[in-house]
C-alpha cells in the first residue's frame, strides 16, 4: 500500500508540472507557433508532444497505469483549482485543455504499457 501511495503521489506532481510545462497558464509559448503553422496544427502539436511525455514517463518510471491515471485525476482537480483560485479565467476552456492534455499523456503511457505488456500483464522493463 506504501508504494501505491508514493507512485499516486509522483504521478500526482510529475503530471501536475508536466501540463504546466505543456500549457502554462497565462504564458503560452504556443501562440507564437500557432501564429507561424496555424492554431490547428499547433493544438496537434501539443497533443503529440502530451502523448509524447506520456511514453517517455512509461519508460522512464515503474509508475502502473491505474496509479498514473488517479495521479492524472489529482493533478487535474489540483491545476483547476490553482487556476479558478488565483487567475479567474474568462471562459472554461482550461477545463477542457487540462483534461485532454492528461487523456493524452494517459494514452501515451498506455501505448508503452500495451505494447511491453507479458503473458503474465506485467511490463518489461529495459533499464
Amino acid at each position: 500500500m506504501n508504494r501505491r501511495i508514493t507512485e499516486i503521489f509522483v504521478s500526482t506532481t510529475v503530471l501536475f508540472v508536466s501540463c504546466y510545462l505543456l500549457w502554462p497558464p497565462n504564458n503560452v509559448y504556443w501562440v507564437s507557433i500557432g501564429e507561424q503553422i496555424g492554431d490547428s496544427l499547433t493544438i496537434a502539436l501539443v497533443l503529440l508532444v502530451a502523448g509524447g511525455v506520456g511514453v517517455g514517463i512509461a519508460i522512464a518510471s515503474q509508475i502502473s497505469l491505474s496509479n498514473l491515471g488517479i495521479g492524472g485525476g489529482l493533478a487535474y482537480v489540483l491545476g483547476m483549482f490553482l487556476i479558478n483560485r488565483t487567475m479567474s479565467p474568462n471562459s472554461p476552456v482550461h477545463l477542457y485543455l487540462y483534461g485532454v492534455l492528461l487523456l493524452c499523456i494517459l494514452l501515451g503511457a498506455a501505448a508503452v504499457e500495451f505494447a511491453y505488456r507479458t503473458d503474465n500483464g506485467l511490463l518489461e522493463r529495459i533499464h
